[in-house]
């Protein structure tokens, strides 16, 4: 067994072959397991620490995070298994690399761990935080990612692919990105961001905050449309960024003015209208006009519809139904 102590400043210390006992003592350290390591014990020390493992590439991990009194036991339960005894560690960072990994998160209360941070890398990959209480970050690659949030306030993001996310309790911030996603809010005040894509966006039972946000001017051609599932207008809102709305000039909260919003009654009078954000009462169908007084819609298209859930079979599957919620300009933030 070998021995690695860190000493009063910020170190990095990387475990090899073999099982290892590594100290990082004062100073905020960062411990490294890399794969074809041992089984170690780890101590952070003082300061905030971080323990950083990176899985098999290309084989597909099965990771599990749990307690033993106060420690961390982190450990795989396939391929070459391994267990890694902690203390003192603050942060985990969890790096699947590319294969079809996943990682499961228990209840870490009692310990020092303040967050978890997990990136799948490529692949299909799952996180499991169900039991747990701690914050999280969770972050796809290129397959198709399950990412389930815990009782804290977690950060979802799936990236390229079809992902499935879900929130949970908390404060939650959930992204699709490009793909055909589904989102789902949870108890807490969550928002769910999406923009590429046929995606689903389900409020959850606290305040949901539906953003349309693509980092650059909305294009219809690489924008895509997002069911937007138990829209609740007494708690949720449509949040608008001006970096993708750009001809929006408003701010704040329920920052459209009546020059800018307009319900019609089909989609013939959509491209007629002289409003920026049109919506189809009729049909359940927002739409962003671009050119405003201008004929069509320039760039801009529909970006949202909305729904209902329906009731479920018995296998689980629950049916949505369109619906046409009753919208006006109090029910959307300008960023």
């Amino acid at each position: 067994m070998d021995f690695l102590d860190g000493g009063k400043d910020d170190d990095t210390l990387i475990g090899d072959t073999g099982d290892d006992n590594i100290n990082g003592a004062e100073g905020n350290d960062r411990l490294i397991w890399n794969n074809g390591d041992g089984s170690d014990i780890m101590e952070g020390g003082a300061g905030f620490d971080v323990l950083e493992v990176n899985g098999a590439d290309g084989l597909g991990d099965n990771f599990n995070l749990k307690t033993f009194g106060p420690r961390v036991i982190f450990e795989r339960l396939n391929l070459g298994q391994f267990t890694l005894n902690v203390d003192d560690v603050e942060q985990f960072e969890i790096n699947g690399l590319a294969g079809n990994d996943t990682l499961t998160v228990n209840d870490l209360s009692g310990t020092d761990a303040q967050l978890v941070v997990f990136n799948g890398g490529e692949g299909d990959d799952s996180l499991d935080g169900s039991k747990a209480v701690l914050p999280l970050v969770g972050i796809g690659g290129n397959g198709d990612d399950t990412l389930i949030g815990g009782a804290g306030d977690d950060i979802l993001r799936g990236n390229a692919g079809n992902d499935y996310l879900v929130g949970g309790d908390g404060d939650d911030f959930l992204v699709g990105d490009a793909g055909d996603d589904t989102l789902i809010g949870g108890n807490g005040n969550d928002t769910l961001r999406d923009f590429l894509g046929k995606n689903t966006l389900i409020s959850g039972v606290g305040n949901t905050n539906f953003a349309f946000d693509a980092g650059s001017a909305f294009n219809s051609n690489n924008f895509g449309t997002s069911n937007i599932v138990n829209f609740d207008a007494s708690k949720d809102k449509i949040r608008l960024e001006q970096s993708t709305f750009t001809a929006l000039t408003s701010t704040g909260s329920g920052g459209l003015d009546s020059s800018q919003w307009e319900v019609v009654f089909g989609d013939a009078e959509v491209e007629g209208s002289d409003a920026l954000i049109v919506y189809n009462s009729t049909n359940g169908s927002l739409f962003y006009n671009q050119n405003g007084n201008e004929a069509g819609l320039g760039n801009g298209a529909v970006f949202a519809t909305f729904q209902t859930s329906g009731t479920s079979d018995i296998f689980g599957n629950t049916t949505f139904i369109s619906s046409n919620p009753s919208l006006g300009i109090g029910d959307f933030e300008i960023a």
